[in-house]
């Protein structure tokens, strides 16, 4: 879990034991008491304690990058953030999948972690997609990890949009 406070800065909440018997929602105000640690060049909060503050705030707003600017963002870790660009191939892992995102500027991961039952169905490498989430750093490198499924939006060109409305055959 990633938390954001009001600077747009983020930091990931890495304590299970302390949402058991909480029902948070995104969108959600908390305190959080806990200690800082870092792994794998995460900062992470262990040890917490939550306290809800009031439900159904909204979201902030992503801040939109490039994938070039974003390669360089390893100090705005847990930052929510969008980008456009052309999704690569998906690979998987024990955690989930990923797959490369390059706008012509740079490279970085949309990682979709397994519990997170994200689907990427109806996409394919080459198509162009808009992702919005949060930055992820992991053995230096940058990943944007999404909140929910309507983080993820396909693409669709005005020509496609209008081939889908034009019929390809009318029988009289």
């Amino acid at each position: 879990v990633y938390i954001q406070d009001d600077t747009g800065y983020g930091v990931q909440v890495y304590s299970p034991e302390a949402w058991n018997g909480q029902d948070l929602q995104r969108g959600d105000r908390i305190s959080v008491l806990g200690t800082t640690d870092e792994e794998d060049g995460m900062t992470r909060l262990e040890d917490i304690q939550v306290q809800l503050l009031s439900t159904g705030n909204p979201l902030p707003t992503a801040t939109i990058y490039t994938a070039g600017e974003l390669m360089g963002m390893q100090s705005m870790e847990g930052k929510y953030v969008e980008l456009t660009a052309t999704r690569g191939p998906e690979t998987s892992d024990d955690f989930g999948i990923w797959m490369p995102m390059d706008d012509g500027t740079g490279r970085v991961l949309l990682r979709l972690f397994e519990d997170s039952d994200f689907t990427m169905d109806g996409t394919q490498a080459g198509e162009e997609i808009t992702v919005r989430g949060i930055i992820w750093t992991l053995g230096g490198g940058v990943q944007i990890v999404p909140g929910g499924q309507e983080d993820i939006n396909i693409n669709t060109s005005v020509e496609d949009q209008q081939s889908a409305l034009i019929p390809r055959s009318t029988e009289i």
